[in-house]
């Protein structure tokens, strides 16, 4: 009895054993089918549909977009439609603009990453310009940095850019307005104000302007013997604001710099510079009633930039001015009589009075006369000049450009 019961137990291991040999043979089958058999596709991620996409306007260097629907990173071109949720990157000393149907305008810096969204723009790093197109008035562009919210109306145009911990990022608005949301308050940034951004506060004041422009003066009026003019350029520069970097002077035809715009810089120095000044030949077209010419300046990485100045570019000076001469002095409120030289017979004449501090004209006198009154003037510095008219509205003969300075006497 004691040898069967010690086979018996024999049995029962050696049982055991197979059973457990057996599955464990049957485990590792499974798992190497398991990890040969082909992977289960996972449900295509859905594109997030934009209902404004935008184009791809100018490109610089290197730019790199990947659709939110992919992993791949593609190389922008110009002309490039980017008709879902995407994520654009910028290189070193690169540019991307965008132009959305509302004619907005995104201008990517370099190193730069931005998140197109259905819901708007979110910048993750780096910096952007944006200039607003035609937004409807109960509608925003919706701008997410950092922890912020902005929310930007019809015909604005905001500088954004990221910070470094322990840095802010901040915001500059150079026209327009900006709402600024965050969890716990709401604000208003308007023309002429910066902002720097915490994760859960911002900070609103003045911007100082970087640049005063000097020369030409606001509203001046240059006349060109041949097909163009050589210009000279001068502005001052707070050292503390541009920290030695180099300037771009932009001059162009249309007051929004984008399109015939003429670029020329101006290299970094050490110690900063203090003023600077540049000539830049500036073409005129005669058959143009007038030419107006806008022209500022600004660092080369866009953190500052100065107010846009105007001036006329026009063929030689031929009208003569007889009165008043030039630095006339009267009273707010005074009458004014200017008179010139007349010209041949059926010319028609403009009287273009500006405004130094400011960029409209003032008034845009239509004349068969060489003679106008001006009354009630208003406190102010101020440009007077004329231009002549011959058939088919072709500018014939211009004046030069003289001041008339309206101030109460001490």
């Amino acid at each position: 009895m004691i040898t069967h019961s010690i086979s018996a137990k024999s049995k029962t291991k050696n049982i055991s054993f197979c059973a457990v040999l057996l599955l464990s043979v049957a485990l590792v089958i499974e798992l190497f089918a398991y990890f040969e058999s082909p992977a289960i596709p996972k449900p295509a991620k859905q594109a997030e549909k934009l209902s404004a996409p935008p184009v791809v306007l100018q490109i610089e260097n290197t730019g790199l977009f990947q659709r939110n629907t992919s992993v791949i990173w593609e190389e922008l071109i110009e002309g490039t439609i980017i008709n879902e949720a995407a994520s654009l990157v910028t290189l070193e000393m690169s540019l991307v603009e965008l132009t959305f149907s509302d004619k907005t305008k995104v201008t990517i810096t370099q190193n730069s990453k931005l998140n197109i969204k259905k819901a708007g723009l979110e910048l993750e790093r780096g910096s952007v310009r944006i200039k607003t197109g035609k937004i409807e008035p109960s509608q925003k562009l919706m701008f997410k940095i950092g922890e912020q919210e902005l929310a930007l109306a019809d015909a604005s145009d905001v500088f954004a850019e990221t910070g470094l911990p322990p840095m802010e990022s901040r915001i500059v608005v150079y026209e327009g307005e900006a709402i600024i949301k965050s969890a716990l308050s709401e604000i208003s940034a308007k023309k002429g104000d910066e902002a720097v951004l915490s994760n859960s506060t911002f900070l609103i004041y003045p911007r100082k302007l970087s640049f005063s422009l000097v020369e030409p003066i606001n509203g001046s009026v240059e006349h060109a013997s041949k097909g163009s003019k050589s210009i000279k350029f001068r502005w001052t520069i707070d050292p503390k604001q541009v920290f030695g970097s180099a300037i771009a002077l932009e001059v162009s035809s249309d007051r929004d710099f984008s399109t015939s715009t003429i670029r020329k810089t101006v290299a970094a120095a050490y110690p900063p510079l203090k003023e600077a000044e540049t000539t830049v030949s500036i073409p005129i077209q005669p058959e143009k009633k007038e030419k107006e010419w806008f022209w500022k300046v600004k660092s080369v990485a866009q953190r500052s930039e100065s107010e846009t100045n105007r001036l006329f570019v026009l063929p030689e000076a031929t009208i003569k001015q007889i009165y008043p001469p030039d630095g006339t002095q009267i009273e707010p409120g005074d009458h004014l009589d200017v008179v010139w030289e007349k010209q041949k017979s059926g010319y028609r004449y403009e009287i273009l009075l500006t405004e130094g501090e400011k960029m409209e004209t003032v008034h845009k006198i239509v004349t068969s006369d060489n003679f106008f009154r001006f009354k009630n003037l208003p406190e102010g510095n101020f440009l007077w000049s004329i231009l002549a008219f011959g058939q088919k509205n072709t500018l014939r003969a211009t004046s030069d450009s003289k001041r008339i300075i309206v101030r109460k006497k001490n």
